[in-house]
């Protein structure tokens, strides 16, 4: 994964990443993350003053970053599954922010490149599946809101999603059961694949810091 990264400098010659490291302090480094501060943008908000052949360029380049950016994701670096799931909503927007919130996602990329994730076998089977889910009210510019959850197998790392909620929800907890439902339908799924697979029952834990989901699924755990 290092060597596909160190080559976003000579793909991204304009990005100038070499000389970008060069000049960042320690501290620099450490503060740098692949989140941006202009979450709320609006496509519908501004207009894009530029010519057709310009638009086009920035798009392919905007489309060309995110894709690799989207394997990395896919690889162990789940540090940029949320910015990345954000900034691709955008990939026909050619803004200034999205441009700006791209070569930072890949200069992020590019100065923390030792970063990964080790997976270790364990020892002893586990037989619970948990779900940790989170969701965040009205965060998308169409009032929709942002959702995301990870499902464990033991300590071992299943799945993690970061997406835009399927519904526009009225309140913050409206959207953490939305998060819930789509956590809990992925592990639901687990759970049938592995108890096909080892012929034994397997418990699901739900992880959330929303009052209003825990009551509902105690009320949901009692009718059923």
């Amino acid at each position: 994964m290092k060597s596909y990264i160190d080559k976003f400098n000579d793909d991204s010659p304009l990005l100038k990443l070499k000389e970008y490291e060069n000049n960042l302090t320690t501290e620099q480094k450490k503060d740098l993350t692949p989140h941006f501060s202009e979450y709320n943008l609006n496509p519908n908000e501004d207009t894009l003053l530029m010519n057709k052949t310009e638009y086009k360029e920035k798009v392919k380049y905007i489309q060309k970053s995110i894709g690799k950016l989207n394997y990395l994701r896919t690889r162990g670096r789940l540090d940029l599954k949320f910015a990345v799931s954000k900034i691709a909503r955008f990939a026909l927007y050619p803004h200034v922010k999205v441009i700006k919130a791209v070569d930072r996602l890949i200069k992020c990329t590019y100065v923390k490149r030792d970063l990964n994730v080790v997976m270790k076998r364990e020892k002893k089977q586990p037989d619970e599946i948990t779900v940790i889910t989170d969701a965040s009210l009205g965060s998308e510019y169409d009032v929709k809101s942002r959702i995301g959850g990870i499902i464990w197998f033991g300590n071992t790392f299943m799945f993690g999603f970061s997406n835009k909620s399927s519904i526009v929800c009225d309140s913050s907890a409206e959207c953490e059961l939305d998060a819930l439902n789509k956590g809990e339908k992925l592990a639901l799924h687990l759970k049938f694949k592995l108890e096909k697979l080892f012929k034994k029952n397997f418990k699901i834990n739900i992880i959330t810091d929303s009052k209003p989901v825990i009551e509902w699924l105690k009320i949901t755990i009692y009718w059923r």
